[in-house]
């Protein structure tokens, strides 16, 4: 996703006027993949229950870009711009449930939860997911499905003190492997 914002101002210094504009873009992008293993531990001939132990990878990469002008002449070298990417496991466990209502057909709906606090970062990350499955082979399958996942982690340091808040939520379409 990217977005780019104008800003302009008039700045009036030693009864000298000064236009000074900036334009300031913004990028941000998110990578996910999902691997999770489910138990089915109460199985009946159309539906199962079972827990789940789940992890999602996320590659977030943010960028920003500056350019700076005053009376139309750039400012310095004209552009500043930096970029961070940043891996980041998020773990669940919970649990999962399936309905068969025709053959090679699935509705599922799982959910789940995991919270840590791991070198004085406290994190919580919480997963919710429904959709619906087709299998038309033994071992492949395709998937549509509405995912919520929400990671929240905060620290406190001597030097330094952080907040990741992050909400990934919409509509996938997949493919699954079963073994």
């Amino acid at each position: 996703m990217d977005s780019e914002k104008r800003l302009e101002r008039d700045i009036v210094f030693e009864d000298h006027l000064y236009q000074a504009a900036a334009t300031v873009r913004g990028r941000y992008d998110v990578d996910a993949v999902e691997a999770y293993y489910t138990w089915w531990g109460f199985s009946e001939e159309n539906w199962a229950l079972g827990p789940r132990l789940g992890l999602t990878w996320y590659r977030i990469e943010l960028g920003i870009e500056l350019e700076a002008d005053v009376n139309g002449d750039p400012v310095g070298s004209g552009a500043l711009e930096d970029s961070v990417s940043a891996d980041l496991p998020a773990p669940t466990l919970g649990a999962a449930w399936r309905w068969t209502p025709a053959e090679d057909w699935r509705i599922v709906a799982d959910a789940g939860w995991f919270s840590t606090e791991i070198n004085d970062i406290d994190g919580s990350i919480t997963y919710a997911r429904a959709g619906v499955e087709w299998h038309p082979w033994a071992r492949f399958g395709v998937l549509v499905d509405y995912t919520l996942s929400n990671i929240d982690a905060r620290t406190e340091r001597d030097a330094f003190s952080g907040l990741l808040e992050m909400r990934n939520s919409g509509l996938r379409l997949g493919l699954l492997y079963r073994f």
